[in-house]
């Protein structure tokens, strides 16, 4: 009996195995996220209210999660992209007169939201 549990044991473990490797080869689809900056529009300011066309989906593969940027006197909700991606969505970089304060990145559609 004991030999019998552990081989269903052992097919069931192999078989997770090759399933989470097949669906690392297929695509994931581009993350969702809110994409503002509460200095251009106050609806990016927190209590954030959600509006459904501030979330825009992020840009090919480049990005993978979303982020939040708090900095004196607003905020900024974006995707995370490489650093020199100026493509719309991608968190952009600011001059020397915004200084961050948290940093928050998250890997899930519309999680950048959250307050």
């Amino acid at each position: 009996m004991r030999r019998l549990l552990l081989l269903v044991f052992f097919s069931v473990a192999v078989a997770r195995v090759l399933d989470v490797s097949g669906e690392a080869d297929e695509p994931d689809e581009p993350i969702k996220c809110y994409v503002c900056d509460s200095t251009k529009d106050s609806r990016c300011e927190d209590p954030f209210s959600y509006p459904a066309d501030l979330l825009m989906t992020c840009p090919g593969d480049r990005a993978d999660s979303c982020m939040k940027k708090n900095f004196e006197g607003g905020t900024e909700r974006c995707c995370l992209c490489s650093n020199n991606d100026t493509t719309p969505g991608c968190c952009g970089k600011h001059g020397p007169g915004r200084i961050v304060s948290t940093v928050s990145l998250c890997f899930a559609d519309g999680c950048n939201g959250s307050a």
